[in-house]
């Protein structure tokens, strides 16, 4: 992100922070001497993320508890539509959409102690809940087909239905 590598989709434009998006622009008027250093292991990151899918792969096999969530906030992610781009990658780990999900919902209100009020619709829990247009087990990407959120028990405004995302993965 720092030499002006940032991938922004339709998706993380349509979805993400246009401030947010439009300061990245920024970085590029920062004097290249005044740039940190982008560390020696930033070349190898194909690799380690080859490394990493298949890890994933393993611990998901293994019965471990895993947990979707994304470095949001970190320049060059965006709150909201990265979390898309996880599901993605997870897929391309070789999860399953509804291993994905569960990762999503469940398994994160495990992980973040949150699981007697989140993780699963049930009465009593709380109705935090995204309608899509498009089934997310017959393609994970139609995640992104997000047709209403329901946050607290209440609608919030219908959100414009985006085409399908098929975003090229940068790892490969």
């Amino acid at each position: 992100m720092l030499r002006q590598r940032a991938q922004v989709s339709d998706f993380d434009r349509q979805c993400g922070d246009p401030n947010v998006i439009a300061a990245w622009g920024d970085l590029g008027k920062i004097p290249e001497n005044e740039r940190p250093p982008i560390p020696a292991q930033m070349s190898q990151v194909p690799e380690r993320m080859k490394n990493s899918f298949a890890n994933l792969k393993r611990m998901q096999d293994a019965g471990a508890i895993v947990a979707a969530g994304t470095d949001a906030g970190n320049i060059g992610t965006l709150h909201g539509p990265s979390l898309h781009r996880e599901f993605e990658l997870m897929a391309e780990a070789g999860l399953t959409p509804m291993q994905i999900l569960v990762a999503t919902t469940l398994n994160a209100a495990r992980v973040f102690a949150r699981e007697p009020e989140m993780g699963t619709i049930a009465p009593g829990k709380l109705a935090d809940l995204v309608i899509l247009d498009a089934d997310p087990l017959a393609d994970i990407r139609n995640t992104r087909r997000i047709y209403a959120v329901i946050k607290g028990g209440r609608s919030m405004r219908r959100l414009p239905t985006p085409a399908p995302a098929s975003a090229p993965s940068p790892w490969k």
